[in-house]
């Protein structure tokens, strides 16, 4: 799950805030979730966003935004939050906005950050933004295998990836290095591409629009 946050210094302390103040958010390029998300959000909720491009990469984005060059920033990953930046958390520094996943995020939902699917205001945009979402959330860490694989030896990988997800040693291990391990199945994530394949023209027309800031 990703989700936009502002520095707690920052006028900007809630979603309903960003809708109606300008919001300058940091973000690396193209291509970037922390350009890309803000993009989308500016573009189907109506978000005040004043996107800066050029950033680096995360480390330059939140020393901007302790600096006061930014509010805040789009597209940040709850996990890698938790586990690179957990003293910001701690230390109460930064205001969770909003998240963005196609279910909530228990962990989130108990902070009170709501999810974006009712900013967004035309049932169009929504499918662009669950396809995105959807598809970026799939494909995060995926291990693919090549086409022609026969269907017997995609299961025995499956399994055995499973079977990995809940090991309770490899899950000890991501513990003591705080990794959170959230697994998607292969079916799950295939059903996500086939769904993208599937998508209609516009649909696709539209993600490429909502994606420019």
């Amino acid at each position: 799950t990703r989700l936009c946050a502002t520095a707690h210094t920052s006028k900007i302390k809630t979603y309903e805030d960003a809708l109606k103040t300008k919001t300058v958010l940091g973000a690396t390029a193209a291509g970037g979730s922390t350009r890309d998300y803000a993009a989308w959000h500016k573009n189907t909720t109506g978000a005040k966003f004043e996107i800066v491009s050029g950033y680096k990469g995360t480390a330059e984005l939140y020393l901007a935004m302790e600096r006061g060059e930014i509010d805040g920033v789009c597209g940040v990953d709850w996990t890698a939050l938790k586990s690179q930046r957990a003293a910001l958390l701690r230390e109460k520094k930064l205001n969770l906005l909003v998240q963005d996943g196609l279910t909530p995020d228990r962990e989130l939902a108990e902070l009170g950050v709501p999810q974006t699917w009712p900013y967004i205001r035309n049932d169009f945009d929504r499918k662009a933004v669950e396809l995105i979402v959807g598809f970026q959330q799939a494909f995060g860490k995926a291990y693919l295998a090549p086409p022609g694989v026969p269907a017997e030896r995609i299961a025995v990988l499956r399994n055995a990836f499973s079977e990995t997800m809940t090991d309770p040693q490899f899950l000890e291990e991501a513990r003591n290095v705080r990794i959170e391990i959230s697994p998607q199945s292969g079916e799950s994530v295939q059903h996500t591409v086939e769904r993208l394949y599937a998508a209609p023209k516009d649909i696709l027309n539209r993600i490429k629009s909502i994606q420019e800031p």
